[in-house]
C-alpha cells in the first residue's frame, strides 16, 4: 500500500501535468505579443474556448489548489533544502510558484467577477506599464518564468539516467527560462517603449 507520502507527490506530479499542459499553451500565447497584441488577442479568443469551459476551468482551479497545497506539504517535510544546486531550485522555485500562483489566480478572478474587466493582454500589461508599479511587476513575471523552468529543470535534474550530463542540461532549461521571462516582459511593454493602457480599464482596476 502506498505511503502517504508517495500518494501526495504523485497527486502532485498529476496536477503538475495537468497545469504544464495548459502553462504552456498559455505561455505560447504570450509569446505571440512579440509579433503584435492583435496576434496575441487572436491566440488567447481561441484558447478560451477550451480552457474556459465550466468543466476544464474547474479542473485547471482545483490542479492550481492540490499544486499549491501538495506543493508546500512537500516543502515543508523536506525543509531546509537538500545541499546540491537544483534539490534546493525545486524548494524555492515551488515556494516562489506557490506565491506566483495565488496571486495570479486570484487577480485574474477578482478582476472577472469582481471588477468585471476584460483580463486580456490589456489587463496583465497595466502594472508593467504603469509607474512606479513596472518595478515589481517586472521581476515579477520574470521570476515565475523562471521559477516554472527552474522546477522542470529539477525534475530533469533528479530523473535524467546520464548523470554526466544532468547538471548542464539542466542549467540550460533554467537559464532558457528567465530568457523566456525577459522576452515575454519585453512583449507586455512594448520592448519598454510602454502600451498605453485602456483608461476604462485604469478606471476599473482599483490598486
Amino acid at each position: 500500500m502506498p505511503s502517504s507520502s508517495s500518494s501526495l507527490k504523485a497527486g502532485h506530479r498529476l496536477s503538475g501535468l495537468v497545469l504544464g499542459v495548459f502553462i504552456a499553451l498559455h505561455l505560447g500565447n504570450h509569446v505571440l505579443a512579440l509579433h503584435s497584441i492583435a496576434w496575441h488577442q487572436w491566440g488567447m479568443t481561441r484558447l478560451r474556448l477550451v480552457y474556459r469551459q465550466p468543466v476544464v476551468e474547474t479542473l485547471l482551479l482545483a490542479a492550481v489548489l492540490w499544486q499549491i497545497g501538495s506543493g508546500l506539504l512537500l516543502v515543508c517535510r523536506g525543509w531546509p533544502p537538500a545541499t546540491p544546486f537544483f534539490e534546493r531550485v525545486q524548494g524555492y522555485s515551488g515556494l516562489y510558484l506557490a506565491l506566483f500562483l495565488l496571486i495570479h489566480v486570484g487577480a485574474v478572478l477578482v478582476g472577472r467577477y469582481v471588477w468585471h474587466v476584460e483580463t486580456d493582454f490589456y489587463f496583465a500589461a497595466r502594472g508593467l506599464n504603469t509607474a512606479p508599479w513596472y518595478w515589481f511587476f517586472g521581476p515579477y513575471y520574470l521570476l515565475a518564468v523562471g521559477a516554472i523552468f527552474g522546477h522542470l529543470a529539477a525534475a530533469h535534474y533528479r530523473n535524467r539516467r546520464n548523470r554526466d550530463r544532468a547538471p548542464m542540461e539542466a542549467l540550460l532549461i533554467l537559464v532558457s527560462g528567465f530568457v523566456l521571462g525577459l522576452l515575454l516582459v519585453l512583449g507586455f511593454t512594448n520592448y519598454f517603449r510602454g502600451i498605453p493602457v485602456p483608461v476604462a480599464l485604469v478606471k476599473a482596476v482599483h490598486w
